[in-house]
């Protein structure tokens, strides 16, 4: 069998005969394509080759691309549940301390996740010899911790897909906190 080259592709039928029996080699400065008979193509004639077989499934409509997003991974389709959205939380309190780590005045947890659509209060103990700040300035909330005391906050009924920065009103250099509030159901 002889050496496949450009002008023997006379038309359509050859394309479609030829693009279902390429193989390629890995890339490189030597790319073969190579035919299931076993004859090699020069590269830049598998690669007029490909050029000539994708025009012409573009020219008829088809493309391997047509329903890929622009990055060219498939969607993600997750499966169908009867999960409501949203979170639930059997909790209406947390518990937050003020304490003294390493020189530095911190929330702990500095990180409070709560549900949206219920009432919640925080109950914050200083654990420090000095008076505190709590304040959260987009809910209005600021409040006097004294040492040794645990005052009740409470929150009010929140909206969901919120996140709140905590701070201490009194000590601007003090550490930072956050409330999240999740989406509730």
């Amino acid at each position: 069998m002889e050496h496949v080259t450009e002008g023997m592709l006379r038309n359509d039928r050859d394309i479609q005969t030829m693009t279902g029996s390429l193989r390629f080699a890995p890339s490189g400065l030597f790319a073969r394509a190579r035919l299931v008979t076993g004859r090699v193509v020069p590269s830049r004639v598998a690669a007029a080759l490909v050029a000539l077989v994708s025009l012409a499934l573009t020219a008829s409509g088809c493309s391997i691309t047509a329903n890929l997003p622009a990055d060219g991974m498939p969607p993600l389709t997750l499966p169908e549940t009867d999960m409501p959205e949203g979170f639930e939380s059997d909790s209406t309190s947390t518990q937050m301390v003020t304490t003294k780590i390493g020189g530095k005045n911190v929330f702990i947890p500095s990180t409070v996740v709560v549900a949206g659509g219920q009432s919640h209060t925080l109950s914050i103990y200083n654990t420090t010899d000095g008076a505190h700040g709590f304040r959260i300035d987009g809910l209005g909330i600021e409040v006097v911790l004294n040492p040794g005391v645990e005052p009740e906050v409470d929150l009010g009924m929140l909206e969901g897909n919120r996140v709140y920065a905590i701070d201490c009103h009194l000590h601007p250099p003090h550490r930072t906190g956050t409330l999240v509030v999740v989406q509730g159901r």
